[in-house]
């Protein structure tokens, strides 16, 4: 007996055995126990910025963070949590922790729980409706030029009596705020500017100095569209170093790009790394590409874009054989950027600067150069037949014309037909008599002549190709 038929053998009489020994009730306390061991937690809880008061029709997600075996690290748990509420709640949560409040104010638990761990939290869903905003964030805001942070606006609601809930702005009315910048004229600023995404806001600073940022939003309590107070923000500058790294570097501290090399129509992902002094003295390397202001001597031989999120800069080569430079700075730069919308970034077709002496501005360069795509191959055909490289071809009779039809294969995995390209060269081999001969205004086409063998060389950047084309 073999031994494949062994171990059949053995398998099938261990499956009764093993599925004897299955005890369902008794396997999930030992799955939470794995669970929880795995990840060396001792407890969880509800992080102590949750909000417990939610509006009605609102959307809340809630998070969970446990605590680890030594007593003191938490970490925030994301998987394998079983979200639920108290019985006859009219609110309802799913797996992810995400609850959708009712349409009536009540009073609900919150239960999470986490392999054999569990918490709750009381939550009260309130009828008061949003006013208008009275903080920009819950606490006194730090922040440094060309930085983002993420903010909470503190929002004053109102019940059918009058009375005050002074809580985080929720998902009923967040996306909707217009936010503004001004300077301290009052006038419009191009130095921060606030963007809420998915109910997520943040505040990026562009420039150092004093602004005021005011909310403008529908109050749902009065109907009618109210403007907050103006909000002092300090932006500093304790910003030492900006550099260019390439996006995909992962230590921040140490990157750094000064001449960028680039195939004609490739692009490359770079970022902006910005060095900051922090009070302790120590240094902190961070990414500051979406607050960064860029410009290009030469925009048509470069083209920019800033990703989707911002945190990279997309350099697609336009021209080959050609060299721009890149411009970047932080902080108020001496070109007029009053007309764009900075939320949008800030690239520029023309270099930017700073003022001399201006010791809030940041600024460096970088020299691009645009190189051809390189060729990785040539593919000739002869009136329509493909050949093979030195290899003879022999026609079964004999044209009038011959026509070489030449594709090339580049490292990006892209080809495309070089027949008529400016930089293909046709070198015809002299014979003896002569067999063919080019014909002009025609590249690649060549009269027959008589019978005998044609060598063509055939070339493109270091690829080259010959042609041996016997004709009957």
């Amino acid at each position: 007996m073999n031994f494949k038929i062994i171990k059949l053998l053995f398998i099938a009489l261990m499956l009764p055995i093993l599925f004897s020994c299955s005890d369902p009730e008794n396997e999930t306390p030992l799955v939470n126990q794995i669970r929880v061991a795995s990840q060396d937690i001792i407890a969880i809880n509800f992080p102590a910025d949750t909000e417990t008061i939610l509006s009605v029709d609102s959307e809340y997600s809630f998070k969970l963070e446990g605590l680890k075996s030594n007593g003191l690290d938490r970490v925030n748990i994301n998987q394998n949590i079983i979200w639920s509420l108290s019985t006859g709640a009219n609110s309802t949560i799913n797996q992810d922790g995400k609850l959708s409040a009712a349409g009536t104010a009540e009073n609900i638990t919150v239960t999470a729980q986490f392999g054999y761990l569990t918490t709750s939290i009381d939550i009260r869903i309130s009828a008061a409706k949003f006013d208008q905003v009275i903080a920009l964030h819950e606490a006194d805001i730090s922040i440094e030029m060309c930085q983002t942070q993420n903010i909470i606006p503190i929002g004053r609601y109102i019940d059918a009596s009058g009375n005050e809930e002074i809580r985080p702005v929720d998902s009923t009315i967040i996306n909707s705020i217009e936010w503004n910048a001004l300077d301290s004229q009052s006038n419009p600023s191009q130095s921060a500017f606030i963007k809420t995404l998915n109910t997520q806001t943040s505040l990026t600073a562009l420039a150092a100095g004093d602004i005021k940022i005011t909310a403008t939003a529908l109050s749902l309590f009065s109907g009618n569209e109210t403007t907050s107070e103006a909000f002092d923000l300090s932006i500093g500058n304790h910003l030492s170093l900006l550099k260019i790294c390439n996006a995909s570097a992962s230590d921040l501290s140490t990157c750094s790009l000064n001449t960028i090399d680039i195939e004609q129509n490739n692009s490359l992902a770079i970022m902006a790394v910005g060095r900051y002094l922090n009070t302790d003295g120590s240094n902190q390397d961070i990414n500051i590409t979406a607050a960064t202001k860029w410009g290009l001597t030469d925009s048509s031989v470069l083209s920019l874009q800033l990703s989707s999120d911002q945190q990279q800069l997309n350099i697609t080569g336009n021209i080959a054989d050609n060299s721009t430079s890149l411009s970047f700075a932080c902080g108020d730069i001496e070109q007029n950027i009053q007309s764009l919308d900075v939320s949008q970034g800030i690239v520029l077709d023309e270099a930017i600067s700073c003022a001399p002496g201006d010791l809030n501005c940041l600024q460096g360069t970088a020299i691009i150069n645009v190189n051809a795509l390189q060729i990785s191959s040539l593919e000739v055909k002869v009136n329509g037949t493909a050949i093979s490289h030195n290899q003879l071809f022999s026609l079964s009779s004999r044209p009038a014309d011959i026509t070489l039809q030449v594709n090339g294969n580049f490292a990006d995995n892209s080809s495309r037909d070089l027949s008529n390209d400016g930089d293909l060269t046709y070198q015809l081999i002299a014979t003896q008599p002569a067999v063919v001969e080019a014909v002009s205004g025609s590249p690649g086409v060549y009269r027959v002549l008589t019978a005998g063998t044609a060598e063509i060389q055939i070339q493109y950047q270091s690829s080259v190709f010959i042609a041996l084309i016997r004709i009957p």
